[in-house]
C-alpha cells in the first residue's frame, strides 16, 4: 500500500479538472520543454478549461438539477472508495482534483541516456500548501522505503533528488518555483528547464521547431482563439528513442516512414455555434513515399445514397484512390521482395483459394467510395447497433458473377438465398462461439441449489449481402439490409433529407481551407443515449446489476445511485445532446481531420 500510496502522491498531480490563472510572467511550457519533446500533451490553463467545460452539453448535463443528485451520489461513492488512499496521502479527492491551478503539462523528453524522460509540469497556485502537505507525506514514504534524498543548488532554485526510488533505483527530480511543481527523473531536464525560466537558455525550444509551429497552427478554434487543450508527439522520435526500434529502425527511410513529421491536436471548448470543436493534424513530408504513399485519400458526393435510412445512428463516407493505393503497394511491396512480388502473394493466398482473379475482379472492380452506416435494431438491447459496409462498384451487373463466385466458397449450409421487395441477397449463418461458452456458462453458474442469474438479451448477428445499386452492400442484421432496401424505394425515407444531417453538412462545406473533403463522418449522440437509457431502466439490466453487486463496488454504487435517484425522462438528458460532424482531407501538409458537435441552447 506504500508504494501505491507513493505513485498517487506523485501521479495524480497531473490530475488538471481545477482552476486558477496562469501566471503571466512565467513562459508557458512550449518555451521551457526543449525541441527534443518527443511528446506533450498541455492545458492551457485548467481553470479556464473547467469553465469552458461547464457551458458544454455535458457540463450543462451534469448541472441539471433533475441528474446532479445521481452524479452527486456516485461521486460520494467514488469519494467515500479513495478514503483508504486518503489515509495515506493525506488529502482526500475533492482535494487532489483541486490541486492544478493553471497550466498543467505532461512530456517525453529525448535524453542523454536514450530512454526518454518524462516531465510534469503543474501550476498550484493558492493550492501550494495542500500540494506541499502532499509532498511532505510523499518524502516520509520515500525515507520509509529507504530512498535517499539530496538536495542541489540550481539558481535560486532547490532542487530535491531522490535516489534509489522503486524496484529499479530510478531517480526522481522535484522542485518547486513560483507555485509550479515540476516532477522528473531527469537531473539535466531540469536544470536545462530552470535555465530557460530565467532567461539563460538557447532558442532550442519546441515552441520555435518548425513541425510543431504547423502542427499547433493548424489546430487552432475559430478566428484563432487558443485550444484549451494540446498534444504534440513526434512518433518515429518516440518510437526509436533509447533504441527501442532494434534492427527495426533501419527500416524506418526503407518504409517512407520518415516522413511522419509529428502529429498535433487541439480541444476548444465551447466555441461559436459549436459546442466541441476538436482538430488533430498529421504532419507529412511532401512528397510522400513508401507507406505514406498508401493514404491516398480522395473527394466525391458526400450526401448519403437513398438506401440510407433515415433514422441512422450514425453515418460514415470515404472517397479513396483504390488505384494509387495499390500501385504504392505494389512498388513498396516488390522494392524488399522483388519483382511481381506482391502480385504472387495475392496470387497464392487469395485468388487461387477463391477461385476468383482478387487483382482484376475484385480490386479493378471497386470505384473507391465506402459508406458504413450505424442503425439502432430493436427491441433494444446491449449489442443492438448493427452495421453496414457498402462498396460502390465500377459496373454492378459485370460484378454479379464474381459475387457469385465468392459465395461459394462460405459452407453452403450456412447459406440461404432470399429476397426481400424484389432484391436478392445472400443470408449468412455467423458463427457464435460466444453464445456456446455463455451458454456453458449460465449453466455452471445456475447448477445445483444456487438461484438462477439473470443474463442480458443479445441480438443475434446475421450476415447479409447484396449487390443495392451499384454498391456491394454487407450487412450485420437482416432488418437493417431490409430498412436499407425500404429506403431506396422512398428517397423521403433517406438519411439525405434529415434536417440534422443537412445542417451538419452545410456546416462541414463551411470549413475553412475550401478543400473537399474525403471523410465526412455524421453522428446522433441521442441515439446511444436513448440506448443506454432503455437498457439502465429495463428490469433484466437492474437485475443483472443487483447480481453483480455482490462482488463488484462500482456496479454496487450505480446499483445504490440508481435506487435513491431514479432517471429522469429521456428528454431531460435528451435536451442537451446535439448532432457530431467529422472530416478528413487530404493537404498538401498531411492529413487533417476536424470534429465538432453544434450547440444547444441552454434549456
Amino acid at each position: 500500500m506504500r508504494r501505491a500510496g507513493l505513485l498517487i502522491v506523485f501521479g495524480l498531480l497531473g490530475l488538471f479538472l481545477a482552476g486558477g490563472r496562469l501566471q503571466a510572467e512565467r513562459p508557458a511550457a512550449p518555451l521551457l520543454l526543449p525541441s527534443q519533446t518527443l511528446l506533450m500533451v498541455r492545458v492551457t490553463d485548467a481553470q479556464v478549461l473547467r469553465s469552458r467545460f461547464a457551458q458544454t452539453a455535458l457540463g450543462r448535463m451534469a448541472a441539471d438539477e433533475q441528474l446532479r443528485p445521481l452524479l452527486l451520489h456516485l461521486y460520494g461513492s467514488a469519494a467515500e472508495a479513495f478514503e483508504q488512499v486518503e489515509k495515506e496521502i493525506g488529502l482526500s479527492l475533492t482535494e487532489l482534483l483541486a490541486l492544478p491551478q493553471g497550466e498543467v503539462c505532461l512530456a517525453m523528453i529525448k535524453s542523454d541516456g536514450g530512454r526518454p524522460a518524462p516531465l510534469l509540469l503543474v501550476e498550484l497556485g493558492d493550492q501550494l500548501p495542500a500540494a506541499e502537505k502532499l509532498l511532505e507525506r510523499g518524502r516520509e514514504l520515500l525515507a520509509q522505503q529507504g530512498v535517499d534524498r539530496e538536495t542541489e543548488k540550481a539558481g535560486d532554485t532547490t532542487l530535491n533528488i531522490y535516489s534509489n526510488v522503486g524496484p529499479r533505483g530510478r531517480t526522481l527530480v522535484q522542485f518547486l518555483r513560483d507555485g509550479v511543481l515540476v516532477i522528473t527523473p531527469d537531473r539535466e531536464s531540469a536544470r536545462e528547464l530552470l535555465a530557460r525560466w530565467d532567461g539563460d537558455g538557447d532558442d532550442e525550444v519546441l515552441a520555435n521547431k518548425d513541425h510543431y509551429k504547423t502542427l499547433m497552427s493548424r489546430c487552432q478554434g475559430a478566428k484563432e482563439e487558443r485550444p484549451q487543450a494540446t498534444f504534440y508527439v513526434d512518433p518515429i522520435g518516440l518510437a526509436s528513442a533509447g533504441g527501442g526500434l532494434g534492427a527495426g529502425a533501419a527500416f524506418i527511410p526503407v518504409l517512407g516512414l520518415d516522413g511522419l513529421l509529428g502529429v498535433g491536436g487541439g480541444l476548444s471548448m465551447p466555441e461559436e455555434d459549436f459546442d466541441t470543436v476538436f482538430h488533430l493534424h498529421v504532419l507529412l513530408d511532401n512528397p510522400r513515399a513508401g507507406v505514406l504513399e498508401l493514404a491516398a485519400l480522395g473527394a466525391g458526393p458526400m450526401e448519403p445514397e437513398p438506401w440510407t435510412p433515415a433514422d441512422a445512428r450514425s453515418y460514415l463516407t470515404l472517397h479513396w484512390k483504390v488505384d494509387e493505393t495499390y500501385e504504392a503497394l505494389e512498388r513498396l511491396y516488390d522494392s524488399i521482395l522483388g519483382d511481381d512480388a506482391l502480385a504472387g502473394e495475392i496470387d497464392r493466398r487469395l485468388s487461387q483459394p477463391l477461385s476468383v482473379d482478387v487483382k482484376k475482379e475484385v480490386i479493378d472492380a471497386l470505384e473507391g467510395r465506402l459508406i458504413h452506416v450505424s442503425w439502432l435494431e430493436p427491441p433494444y438491447r446491449l449489442n443492438s447497433a448493427a452495421n453496414l459496409v457498402a462498396v460502390q462498384l465500377n459496373d454492378a451487373k459485370a460484378f454479379r458473377p464474381v459475387l457469385e463466385k465468392l459465395m461459394e466458397n462460405v459452407p453452403q449450409d450456412r447459406v440461404e438465398n432470399r429476397t426481400f421487395s424484389g432484391v436478392d441477397y445472400y443470408h449468412i449463418e455467423l458463427p457464435q462461439p460466444g453464445r456456446r461458452r455463455r451458454a456453458e456458462r449460465e449453466r455452471e453458474e445456475n447448477a445445483g441449489d444456487a438461484p438462477e442469474r439473470v443474463r442480458l438479451e443479445m441480438r443475434r448477428p446475421v450476415g447479409c449481402v447484396c449487390i443495392l445499386g451499384d454498391y456491394l452492400l454487407w450487412c450485420d442484421s437482416e432488418k437493417l439490409l431490409e430498412v436499407a432496401i425500404t429506403s431506396k424505394s422512398d428517397p423521403q425515407r433517406s438519411l439525405a433529407q434529415e434536417l440534422d444531417f443537412k445542417v451538419i453538412l452545410a456546416k462541414i462545406k463551411r470549413q475553412p481551407g475550401g478543400a473537399v473533403p474525403g471523410m465526412i463522418w455524421f453522428n446522433r449522440p441521442e441515439k446511444s443515449m436513448r440506448l443506454w437509457y432503455e437498457l439502465a431502466q429495463a428490469a433484466n439490466t437492474r437485475t443483472v446489476l443487483q447480481q453483480g453487486s455482490e462482488n463488484n463496488g462500482f456496479f454496487r454504487a450505480l446499483d445504490s445511485a440508481l435506487q435513491d435517484h431514479p432517471l429522469p425522462p429521456f428528454a431531460v438528458l435528451e435536451q442537451y445532446l446535439a448532432p457530431t460532424g467529422s472530416l478528413l482531407v487530404n493537404e498538401e501538409t498531411g492529413i487533417h481531420y476536424s470534429g465538432f458537435s453544434l450547440k444547444r441552447k441552454a434549456p
